[in-house]
């Protein structure tokens, strides 16, 4: 565990175009990284019956906290004896897993995709991010960030950098510590997060979500290949 952690602090992100960050490749004694797509395991004998599946999502797909063997796509791979794809990211919302899902369908000129199934394992990361009283729409935890990042170059013409993924978020946390007691800590939640308090917001969100799956669905089920989309247990909705 000290290993992988020590190589997960020494991860670096870069900024795209449409899905926003991804991590740069990285080779590792449990994290490897190669084109920024997580290594999965190979099973040695293949059933070949079973489709390929490619797996899309947050921090959970992606990995964080074990090494690439104990992925649940490494772990699935293993126990399905098929080929799996680990398209997940640390941080990413439903709606860039799509777009990163139309990138590898545009570079890669796939247009059939029959024997392939595509899998999103969204909730969690559309709740942290898009519930936070700074964001709207689709925009991801980074928008404001970047945002105001790209205002502050443009006034003092200093070089843009996108670096390490999550410094708001650790800023917050850090926040959260320093403040956290029985008094403040409903005030400091609604300064931070407004889903519980605006039920509008909240339901666009949960909509977006289901919509966000239906198209990739329609993109998937046109191009031959099968869909599934499941929402991860939080203990926010129980």
């Amino acid at each position: 565990a000290e290993k992988h952690f020590f190589e997960f602090a020494e991860l670096s992100t870069t900024y795209y175009d449409y899905i926003t960050w991804r991590r740069d490749d990285f080779t590792g004694e449990t994290i490897n990284i190669s084109d920024g797509v997580r290594k999965t395991s190979i099973p040695q004998i293949q059933n070949n019956d079973i489709p390929d599946y490619y797996f899309f999502g947050g921090s959970t797909t992606w990995g964080t906290g074990v090494n690439d063997a104990n992925t649940y796509p490494s772990l699935f791979a293993e126990r399905l004896k098929t080929r799996v794809y680990n398209f997940g990211e640390t941080g990413y919302i439903a709606r860039q897993s799509l777009a990163y899902l139309n990138n590898f369908l545009i570079v890669n000129s796939i247009n059939d995709i029959s024997g392939k199934h595509v899998v999103f394992y969204d909730g969690v990361n559309d709740v942290v991010s898009r519930c936070r009283s700074e964001n709207s729409e689709l925009g991801t935890a980074r928008q404001k960030q970047i945002q105001k990042k790209l205002t502050l170059n443009q006034k003092f013409n200093s070089e843009y950098s996108f670096s390490k993924l999550f410094e708001q978020l650790k800023s917050f946390l850090q926040a959260i510590i320093r403040k956290l007691d029985k008094k403040n800590t409903q005030k400091l939640t609604e300064q931070f997060y407004n889903c519980s308090s605006n039920s509008a917001r909240a339901e666009e969100i949960a909509r977006t979500l289901v919509e966000t799956w239906q198209t990739a669905s329609d993109l998937v089920t046109k191009r031959g290949g099968n869909f599934t989309a499941i929402l991860q247990p939080v203990a926010f909705i129980g």
